[in-house]
This record gives structure tokens, C-alpha cells and sequence, in this order.
């Protein structure tokens, strides 16, 4: 896990994410590749947002907490991170395993 966060912090640099509505509105337009769920997101929530990759057909994971995304993003109340770059989100899928 010590290696995906490296790589998740470089996504972070590289500015290929996106956060809250418009990553929901990325989702449709299939610009997304990959979703980081928050861990202490409400059950309704994740399960609102996995329906939605599911059906995108996006992979996800439920990994960090709410305060460990808003400190990746420099945001507030982050319950998800959408990489919408697909080399990045290649490379964080592989580290995840």
C-alpha cells in the first residue's frame, strides 16, 4: 500500500483528478478511470456512488478516510477522488494489488 500512495500522491501533483460534482459529471461522460471511495463515507453515499461506477463501469476502491483525501486535494470534505487520467489510474490499479 506504502508504493499506491506514492502514486497517489504524484496523481495529486499532476492534477488528474477531480473531486465532488464534476467528478459525477465526469462519470458520464466516461471521463473518469478510476475512484477512490472514502472508507467513512455513509453507507447510502458509497453505495450511491458504486451504483453509478458500476454502472460506468469504472473500478473503484474504498481506501482512506475523509480527512486523508482533503489533505491529498487541499479541499474540504472529500468523499471521493476520480483520476481521470488513464495512464495514472493503470499504474494505481496495479500498486492497489
Amino acid at each position: 500500500m506504502d508504493k499506491w500512495r506514492q502514486q497517489l500522491h504524484f496523481v495529486m501533483k499532476a492534477k488528474a483528478y477531480l473531486t465532488g460534482e464534476l467528478a459525477m459529471r465526469a462519470l458520464a461522460k466516461k471521463q473518469v478511470h478510476y475512484v477512490i471511495i472514502a472508507s467513512d463515507t455513509s453507507l447510502p453515499h458509497q453505495q450511491l456512488i458504486q451504483e453509478r461506477l458500476h454502472y460506468y463501469q469504472i473500478p473503484w476502491i474504498v481506501s482512506l478516510t475523509k480527512s486523508e483525501l482533503s489533505e491529498l486535494t487541499g479541499k474540504k470534505q472529500v468523499i471521493m477522488i476520480a483520476i481521470t487520467n488513464p495512464n495514472l489510474a493503470n499504474i494505481l490499479k496495479q500498486k492497489e494489488k
